[in-house]
């Protein structure tokens, strides 16, 4: 029996897309097409129903029925997160003890052997020279204050006499430096730099008795000219200035 006012509904007419292929439908509430055949399967009236629940005219699919999954944000790559951040763990100031000798031993080549000895005893880590007396021949003596310090030094080349030089601790490690070759006619001198077990620099210096002539200028550009300026400088040596006597 057919109902008044109500056109005819047709055969099969509440039997959705999935129930005509023998299917499960799979029911999902925001699916407007799957509505639109629920309301004609209820007994509305299919034609008031397509006025307001028409199937868009877009291509659907069994993906659109469902809600794709929501995905995590992607960050940029100038995107910081500060709570990678770590505070870095800093370690305490260590004082460091250095034990510095100066001798003017008036020629190295009789006491070669004294002269590392004594430095040994003392435990030294550093030992200034001064009128080393020596010259590039005497290799033999080169040797013999090696034995327990590494030997650098500076002789002087145009008479005899003068000369520089600095026993070092192996353990440590140094290089001689030429600040731009310095020429000074006032005081002799040798540089070493030191790397480990920290950066310092060292100056020995041997001025020979007389009058000061330049010698405050010429030691100003000396030390001028040493690199790294920053690190440590330490400068040992026989100045033969007396200030405890009257000019």
């Amino acid at each position: 029996m057919e109902r008044q006012g109500l056109s005819p509904r047709p055969r099969n007419s509440c039997l959705c897309l999935h129930q005509r292929e023998g299917r499960t439908p799979r029911v999902a509430p925001a699916c407007t097409w799957h509505a639109y055949q629920r309301s004609i399967c209820a007994g509305a009236s299919a034609e008031a129903s397509a006025l307001v629940c028409s199937p868009p005219r877009v291509k659907t699919s069994e993906s659109t029925c469902a809600r794709p999954p929501t995905r995590p944000p992607r960050y940029s790559q100038r995107h910081r997160n500060l709570l990678n951040l770590r505070p870095l763990q800093h370690s305490p100031p260590t004082n460091t003890t250095v034990s510095v000798g100066l001798w003017n031993c008036q020629s190295a080549v009789n006491k070669a052997d004294f002269i590392p000895a004594y430095a040994n005893s003392l435990s030294l880590d550093l030992l200034a020279l001064t009128e080393t007396w020596l010259k590039p021949e005497n290799t033999a003596t080169l040797a013999a204050l090696s034995a327990t310090h590494s030997f650098s030094h500076a002789p002087r080349l145009s008479k005899r006499g003068g000369g520089t030089g600095v026993l070092v601790n192996t353990k440590w490690n140094y290089a001689p430096l030429l600040p731009d070759k310095i020429h000074s006619n006032s005081f002799e001198y040798h540089v070493i730099k030191v790397t480990a077990p920290f950066k310092f620099s060292v100056v020995v210096i041997y001025r020979p008795p007389g009058p000061l002539g330049d010698f405050v200028t010429e030691l100003d550009t000396l030390l001028s000219s040493i690199p790294d300026l920053d690190c440590p400088l330490l400068v040992p040596g026989d100045f033969n200035i007396h200030l405890d006597k009257k000019k």
